[in-house]
């Protein structure tokens, strides 16, 4: 049986730009917290877009520099197992190797949670809904020449 849809998408205009503006990372105030959907109200018309975070939480901004930062959420689809799923990506770039840096990669890549991810557009996403982002991989790379940075990189990935 096929899978019904009553819509179609008409072009839009022009006016979209790339580029991740801040993450937000959501706690219980001590502990990494995973958004579920008994944590939301959704929006009268979808569950894609969430009107309320009806449980207490508390949320820490991490600004972007430009062009440091990058989400993806792939579709992986299986015939075999008639099954589909999401797979976010969130890739990070801070730059310099302070010690304040490392130690909150550090505590962020040993856990599960949900990120809210804005863009340059204004548009939020919430990575990690119902089953958290972990960290897949990590790098700190110092470059050869006077010019190069100094950045640690962090992978956040799930499968959802």
């Amino acid at each position: 049986m096929a899978c019904d849809y009553s819509t179609g998408v008409g072009l839009g205009c022009k006016d979209v730009i790339g580029g991740l503006k801040a993450l937000y990372f959501f706690t219980d105030g001590t502990s990494p917290y995973t958004l579920t959907a008994a944590d939301v109200t959704f929006t009268a018309t979808t569950t894609q877009e969430i009107e309320d975070i009806d449980t207490a939480v508390t949320v820490y901004k991490w600004d972007l520099p430009r062009n440091t930062a990058t989400f993806s959420e792939a579709l992986e689809s299986s015939d075999e197992n008639g099954s589909i799923m999401y797979a976010p990506t969130l890739v990070i770039t801070l730059h310099g190797l302070q010690y304040e840096i490392q130690d909150l990669l550090q505590g962020v890549a040993k856990n599960y949670q949900s990120v809210g991810v804005l863009t340059n557009r204004g548009n939020m996403f919430i990575a990690g809904f119902e089953r958290g982002l972990g960290a897949s991989a990590g790098d700190t790379v110092i470059g050869a020449g006077l010019g190069d940075g100094q950045n640690m990189t962090l992978t956040l990935s799930s499968q959802c």
